[in-house]
């Protein structure tokens, strides 16, 4: 009885031991994991500098202008590509470019970093300050090219209210009426209203 009571006593000396020693290489193999885990995710972060890209005049852009393309770069030599063709590189470019009508792709890469940036440009139908005739609401007018498009039809300045009645003479011998025309820029012919008057007609303008 007493070697049985023994044994007990040993086995429960040992468990505690046991614990703590599960305990530690648990914690030990938790701080190595944390250690290699953080120390492979630090070059992730650090900072290795960017490329700014920008392109002036900014949008719209019409067809036939000279953009001014402009990259700089804090993280080393890059190459600018227009479409995929090389243009430029360097840490600092400045370049002219004059891309046609459509959406074009402006970017700038290393091995570090990179940037992108669309340009669209539209196609373009007329030259500044170029006119041309239209016609609004069955009246002439004129249509100015502005930024390379052509702005909405302007009509002359009304001078009188369509359908409006103005005094006139004719030959100097009666009196008659001119009525203003349906886009108010302008009078018809006049037209006789009345008879003859007598101071007029004895006059050798009139037969």
């Amino acid at each position: 009885m007493e070697d049985a009571a023994n044994e007990r006593n040993r086995r429960g000396a040992g468990i505690p031991w046991k614990a703590l020693a599960s305990v530690f290489i648990i914690s030990l193999a938790f701080f190595f994991m944390h250690y290699f885990f953080s120390a492979g995710a630090s070059p992730r972060l650090e900072q290795i500098g960017k490329i700014e890209l920008r392109v002036s005049p900014s949008a719209p852009v019409m067809e036939g202008t000279v953009l001014s393309a402009q990259a700089f770069s804090s993280c080393g030599n890059f190459s600018l590509y227009l479409d995929g063709s090389l243009v430029g590189s360097g840490e600092r470019v400045l370049q002219k470019i004059a891309p046609k009508a459509g959406l074009h792709l402006l970017a700038a890469s290393n091995e570090k970093c990179n940037a992108r940036l669309q340009l669209e440009i539209t196609a373009r139908v007329c030259f500044d300050g170029e006119k041309k005739n239209c016609q609004q609401d069955g009246c002439s007018g004129a249509a100015t090219c502005e930024n390379g498009r052509f702005s909405s039809c302007v009509l002359p300045v009304q001078i009188c209210v369509p359908g409006q009645r103005m005094g006139c003479a004719i030959n100097g011998c009666s009196f008659g009426y001119m009525l203003c025309n349906q886009c108010g820029n302008g009078y018809g012919p006049c037209l006789p209203k009345g008879a003859p008057s007598s101071a007029a007609c004895n006059s050798t303008s009139c037969t």
